[in-house]
């Protein structure tokens, strides 16, 4: 098909309980103005899922919700299966985490439709330096001490072209800018080093982890 397309497996990975419960302070965007994975109230939008276009080590679990390396430490690009909105919170829960390599996860954003690369392109790179040296592609590792199984990882995009991301529901600031919001955005996840899974988590599961810390 002249594309790098990812296998699916209906195949079983993560428990809920892994995943901590989260705490929210003020800088953290509104929940209830917004749906999780799914655009926002004014735009609402599909289930977030990946790509079927991703590294040839990659494997599509859960209807394509959960994206997992199957080997290796690399090779481990993977997209979503739509362009996400300006404000929309992306969720991703990092369902399995490894040691046997070093090096973290790899995260951000393109305005290139993941539908272009062609599978004799896609093997070969990395989020950092190979795609983010060219235009249209923003991306960066996530901070090693947060990559911990079961860790929620969020982040949005506001009309300035600037990325906020947070974990556990506490923002963390600014982590990338410049980016071009005159375009669609498809989110990067380089699932690369000792990161092994990831999960776009649904509005669900995400609310049900708030109610829980709330009654805490």
């Amino acid at each position: 098909m002249g594309n790098a397309e990812c296998r699916q497996n209906t195949g079983r990975i993560c428990s809920e309980d892994d995943s901590p419960a989260l705490s929210f302070d003020e800088n953290f965007p509104n929940y209830n103005e917004t749906t999780i994975n799914r655009g926002t109230i004014v735009s609402p939008k599909p289930q977030l899922k990946f790509h079927s276009i991703c590294g040839t080590n990659i494997v599509l679990l859960r209807d394509g919700r959960v994206a997992k390396r199957r080997e290796s430490f690399c090779k481990g690009l993977a997209f979503s299966n739509r362009p996400i909105g300006i404000g929309e919170i992306v969720c991703i829960r990092l369902c399995e985490v490894g040691n046997n390599w070093s090096g973290v996860m790899r995260f951000g954003v393109t305005n290139v439709d993941p539908a272009s690369f062609r599978d004799i392109e896609l093997p070969k790179l990395f989020a950092c330096p190979d795609l983010t040296s060219k235009g249209g592609y923003w991306a960066k590792s996530l901070a090693e001490r947060f990559s911990v199984q079961g860790l929620i990882l969020h982040f949005f995009i506001n009309d300035s072209g600037e990325m906020h991301y947070g974990v556990n529901g506490v923002h963390k600031g600014l982590f990338l800018s410049g980016i071009n919001v005159n375009s669609p955005l498809w989110t990067i996840v380089d699932i690369y080093g000792n990161s092994v899974a990831v999960e776009f988590v649904g509005m669900n599961f995400f609310l049900f982890l708030l109610f829980f810390n709330e009654g805490d």
